[in-house]
């Protein structure tokens, strides 16, 4: 700022305020003031003998930029709030209508304090870096992501102890004081709110007390910088990327780290007890053209966390911030809330139930919102369906906008796991309009990318919108790549290929899928790239590639023991089933089927990871092994589930109807078919908008007409070949050709058969189905050596299906 000399100390009130170090004080507290703030709050003092104009306080402090006097008007509010003023008391600073303000208060001139005063001392950081020090221990990476969180006190005595981070030190680089890195460094780089940080698990003592200091002061930190404008990598980014630090980490192995968080800073802190006080000290390790350091001294850590985040904050160009909503410092409340945050990092949800059980504060909003949180990351959705619905009963949005926001969120996302979509979206939608009223709080990137994703979600599965889940996909991005938050960043693109998958852009689907497992498998995160890896089975075998779908159905086994969400694991493991099946492995997949239907509803799931699917699976199963009546039973049991069980999808339900009918006519049961079909078929008139239940019903139908209206089933079966080309999606156009080339064969029609085998030759390779119907005209055609190369084909598909007993003879010259 110009016009600032910097060297004086001005005294008022019970306020102090040092330009040089940027620093205002009341009554020995550093009070939080933001850049531009405080930059005013000075040229008014400096100017006190005048009135000072809009136009003159705007072009000194934001020089040619062009700024409103609402601008203005609102960082004098800001200043007087901190001065305990405003704009009716007007005891500092005075509004002189349509000219400017002017400084009213009496204020003392102060000389700067000579090196070496208390006064000086105050803010002088260590003259060593901790990370130049030789620490008594060492600590492994993956111990960061295991250490228990402790319930230590606050000012509890315990013998220092530093998380071992190696020879992290540039050579030949001394850390100096912060009060000299103040008064001597130069300005910031204009693009220093580019930077984005790296925020290491801090170094505390070893005792098990104080080993939440590690992830809760590391994330406190980072929420401190953040909100003061400085981009800082999320701290689940970080624990995560920590796991692949050795023991003794060296400087290549720190600028590992920070590209694969795309981060260009690194800091770390240390924490150690001094007497009944502590001590935090924070340095940069990485980056930058030379090192800063910070540090803070408090009654507990997270007072001198804070402070030392502050000045931080400071020295990277960047203000410090209001006191937290709700917050004082020294609140034993933070404690509880910081451990708890460090608990759930390291997914150890039932100590962090405990840990909030340990307050008698169970009401707070902060409270509320972690319970709701654990409950959420729990699978147990009913229950943080309750909890964020009790925290919106507390928190308008005039009151906290940004947690009204994520507990809507919150909500949204426990609803959505419950396959109560519609319901969901109202809440998305409101935390949307809320994030996307940025001003008051500027660091929601996070929060309106998340809302974003879900309502991206939300209308791929409720509106069938894939080109506006597409744009709020793009819009999510921006904001997770502006907030540094690569974790994010690659669950979106599994998301997004997901929706490619569902959109049949197959190919891309395919590369972004690769990628985004990739990223996933470097964060560790096992519960999104299981997710994704089932979704690209899926899509290989859509594709009709068998064997690769089921390669890919395989690493399902080493993610799933990792897994704490059982729903998830249950989908995984059906779908290996399925793929097990498909690949002729009837054994495999009927013992897995087994151990799903037999397996108990997990606890705290409120039976959501249960429904029909393994039973629909199973009725599908038998009937391709040649089992009418097991088929019948497990379909009934399937369809008995589906007002309970809201996991069933339409078309899963429609296919359920489907084996039903066909086992019931397998049987000869015919009368029980036609109810079959009839039920269906009211069932589904709900369902018109679902493409896939329209297949099937069509299918049925048309196999029905086949008994004695052929000209009828050949239309019907023509309706559903069209919609099945139009669809283009291989597994649905070899569904519609299998019955329908049953029935053109069967009623002499070879040369239609003909047309419609021709169409998914281009899957025989890969596929026993799609094979089996080349066998089948081969073998009507009485084309003997065609059928010959086929039926060596099907048999080296089939696995332990038997061949149709009726294609085998050789087939006769017509």
């Amino acid at each position: 700022m110009r016009g600032v000399s910097g060297n004086s100390i001005y005294q008022f009130d019970s306020y102090r305020i040092d330009p040089a170090k940027r620093e205002l004080w009341c009554e020995g507290k550093l009070v939080p003031l933001q850049p531009k703030a405080f930059d005013c709050l000075v040229y008014l003092l400096e100017h006190r003998d005048r009135v000072v104009g809009h136009d003159e306080l705007i072009a000194t402090v934001w020089g040619k930029v062009e700024i409103g006097d609402s601008v203005l008007g609102q960082i004098i509010s800001r200043i007087r709030g901190v001065l305990n003023d405003n704009a009716n008391k007007q005891v500092t600073i005075r509004t002189i209508t349509r000219v400017g303000y002017s400084w009213v208060m009496p204020v003392r001139v102060l000389p700067l304090e000579p090196e070496g005063s208390p006064l000086a001392d105050v803010d002088r950081a260590p003259q060593e870096s901790a990370a130049l020090r030789t620490h008594a221990g060492t600590e492994t990476g993956d111990e960061v992501a295991t250490s228990l969180p402790g319930t230590a006190a606050p000012g509890t005595r315990r013998r220092p102890f530093a998380w071992a981070l190696g020879l992290l030190v540039l050579a030949a680089v001394s850390f100096f004081g912060l009060r000299t890195v103040l008064s001597n460094r130069p300005a910031p780089p204009a693009d220093a709110a580019a930077d984005t940080a790296v925020i290491l698990p801090v170094s505390a003592p070893r005792e098990p007390a104080h080993a939440w200091i590690r992830l809760g002061v590391m994330d406190l930190i980072g929420e401190r910088l953040r909100a003061a404008g400085q981009t800082v990598v999320p701290s689940d980014n970080v624990v995560a990327l920590a796991r692949s630090l050795p023991a003794e980490p060296t400087r290549s192995d720190i600028d590992d780290l920070a590209r694969a968080a795309t981060a260009n800073i690194v800091m770390h802190a240390t924490a150690e007890p001094q007497g009944s006080r502590w001590r935090v000290e924070l340095e940069i390790v990485h980056g930058r053209d030379h090192a800063l350091a910070a540090h803070g001294d408090g009654d507990t850590v997270i007072d001198a966390a804070r402070i030392a985040a502050d000045r931080m904050a400071i020295l990277l160009g960047f203000g410090v911030v209001e006191p937290d909503v709700g917050t004082a410092p020294s609140d034993p409340l933070d404690y509880v809330l910081q451990q708890v945050k460090a608990a759930v990092l390291v997914d150890r949800l039932d100590e962090a139930r405990a840990l909030l059980d340990t307050t008698d504060r169970g009401n707070d909003p902060r409270i509320l919102y972690q319970r709701g949180d654990i409950e959420l990351r729990a699978g147990n959705y009913a229950r943080s369906q309750q909890v964020f619905q009790a925290l919106l009963d507390q928190v308008p949005a005039e009151r906290d906008p940004l947690l009204r926001a994520q507990a809507l969120q919150g909500l949204a996302y426990s609803l959505v796991r419950q396959i109560r979509h519609p319901q969901a979206r109202p809440y998305v939608d409101e935390a949307i309009a809320l994030l996307e009223q940025r001003e008051p709080f500027r660091n929601a990137h996070d929060a309106l990318g998340s809302a974003l994703s879900a309502r991206a979600f939300l209308r791929r599965v409720i509106d069938n919108d894939s080109a506006g889940a597409e744009a709020d996909y793009s819009r999510a991005r921006m904001l997770f790549e502006s907030s540094g938050d690569q974790l994010a960043l690659a669950r979106l693109d599994a998301n997004l290929s997901m929706l490619l998958g569902d959109t049949n852009r197959v190919a891309e689907a395919l590369s972004l899928g690769r990628t985004a497992l990739d990223r996933l498998a470097l964060f560790g995160d096992v519960q999104s790239e299981l997710r994704l890896r089932v979704a690209q089975a899926e899509l290989y075998s859509d594709q009709l590639e068998t064997a690769t779908a089921l390669a890919e159905a395989r690493q399902f086994d080493r993610l799933a023991g990792q897994v704490n969400n059982p729903a998830l694991v249950e989908l995984a493991r059906m779908n290996q089933a399925y793929m097990a099946a498909d690949a002729g492995l009837f054994t495999e997949a009927r013992e897995q089927l087994r151990r799903l239907i037999e397996q108990p509803a997990a606890a705290g799931e409120d039976g959501a990871n249960k429904g029909l699917w393994p039973h629909y699976m199973a009725a599908w199963l038998a009937l391709e092994a040649g089992d009418a009546a097991a088929a019948a039973q497990f379909a009934r049991e399937a369809l008995d589930r589906r007002a309970d069980a809201p996991t069933g999808a339409p078309w899963n339900l429609a296919r359920t109807w489907t084996t039903l009918y066909r086992a019931q006519r397998a049987l000869g049961q015919a009368e029980a078919a036609a109810a079959t079909l009839s039920s269906a078929g009211t069932w589904a008139e709900s369902h018109t908008d679902q493409p896939l239940v329209v297949q099937w019903i069509a299918l049925m139908r048309a196999e029905s007409a086949a008994q004695g209206a052929a000209d009828e089933a050949k239309r019907l079966y023509e309706s559903a070949w069209s919609q099945a080309l139009a669809r283009a999606v291989p597994r649905e156009m070899l569904e519609v050709a299998k019955s329908y080339c049953n029935f053109l064969i069967g009623t002499g029609r070879l040369q239609d058969a003909t047309r419609i085998v021709g169409h998914v030759s281009r899957w025989a390779q890969s596929n026993y189905d799609a094979t089996l119907l080349q066998v089948r005209l081969h073998h009507a055609l009485g084309q003997t050596s065609a059928w010959r190369r086929a039926l060596d084909r099907a048999r080296q598909l089939a696995g332990e299906r038997a061949l149709p007993p009726e294609i085998l003879d050789s087939p006769r010259t017509p």
